[in-house]
C-alpha cells in the first residue's frame, strides 16, 4: 500500500530483536542446516527446483537461471 501523503514511514524499533545467526557466506557451499537448497521441491524435480547461486569474494549472489 502506497502512502501518498509524503509522510516518512514509521521506523521499526529493532531494540527488542536479537540475531539468531549470521552467515558471511565464505567456504565452498551453503550450510544446509540453515539454508534450503530447493524452491518448491514438492511439485517438481530436484534439478529444476535447485536454488542457483554463486559464492564468491563478495558473498552470496543469487541467480535466476
Amino acid at each position: 500500500m502506497n502512502d501518498r501523503s509524503g509522510a516518512a514511514p514509521e521506523r521499526l524499533d529493532r531494540s527488542k530483536f536479537s540475531r539468531v545467526f549470521a552467515d558471511d557466506f565464505t567456504g565452498d557451499g551453503l550450510d544446509n542446516s540453515r539454508w534450503v537448497p530447493h524452491y518448491l521441491p514438492h511439485w517438481t524435480t530436484d534439478e529444476r527446483s535447485a536454488a542457483r547461486f554463486v559464492l564468491g569474494d563478495r558473498g552470496l549472489r543469487l541467480s535466476g537461471s
